[in-house]
């Protein structure tokens, strides 16, 4: 048996990681269901993953699965994302775990995220895509709640991963730049994949087919050029 308690105060993730991630899964189910939210999450993973391991210096290197995901358990348990959690396993590749005062815990009951066996939040996020660098993913055999402890009980297994759809991750790679593409709020360039800004039409011809033609509305034709009467009727 393991057991990690969080902190007597909440020392939540970096807000980043909170409301930010739970909006996007949101988004996720929305457009894609089950199958595609579920490359979604892997993909989103990915980029937090990244971030943990720049900003805050955390990565997961174990190569055994079960090690791995009590790894990220007690990470997220140290920064207050629990404030107790019981690992247990309780037979070949059976595996059955205790988690209370989760957060998002009863926006996640509200949704029905159990029922459609993938939570949204930045942990299952996070399991989905590191475990996927060891070709592994982890499969929800059961989702209860406890009166008692005021907990979610689980039980899950580990599977190996045969196949993985790389057209099916990079479609959710690329409609994640679309959901959220970051812009500057004064020359309006973008940031794009690479962190590099550059301007609109430049983003928009490198992610779709569309081809500009440049004009020149009313109100700039009135403040750039007010002698010459552009819009004259």
């Amino acid at each position: 048996m393991i057991t990690f308690d969080g902190p007597e105060e909440k020392n939540q993730l970096p807000e980043l990681l909170e409301g930010y991630l739970y909006g996007l899964g949101e988004v996720c189910h929305t457009l894609f269901g089950k199958k595609g939210e579920v490359a979604m999450y892997s993909a989103i993973g990915s980029y937090f993953l990244k971030f943990l391991k720049q900003k805050l210096g955390i990565a997961f290197i174990e190569e055994n699965p079960w090690q791995r995901y009590c790894s990220i358990i007690k990470v997220f348990t140290s920064y207050g994302f629990y404030s107790h959690v019981e690992l247990n396993e309780v037979g070949p590749n059976k595996y059955w775990m205790l988690e209370t005062n989760q957060y998002a815990g009863g926006v996640w009951e509200e949704q029905g995220a159990w029922e459609r066996g993938t939570p949204p939040c930045p942990l299952w996020s996070i399991i989905l895509h590191s475990l996927s660098e060891i070709n592994q993913t982890i499969i929800l055999d059961n989702v209860s709640y406890n009166k008692e402890c005021n907990g979610y009980e689980s039980t899950f297994h580990f599977e190996k991963i045969l196949k993985v759809n790389k057209d099916v991750i990079e479609f959710a790679r690329n409609t994640l730049r679309e959901v959220l593409i970051p812009i500057c709020s004064n020359c309006k360039k973008i940031r794009d994949a690479n962190g590099d800004w550059i301007q609109i039409e430049e983003y928009i011809a490198a992610h779709t087919k569309a081809q500009f033609s440049h004009g020149i509305c009313k109100e700039c034709a009135v403040k750039l050029y007010p002698d010459m009467d552009l819009y004259a009727d």
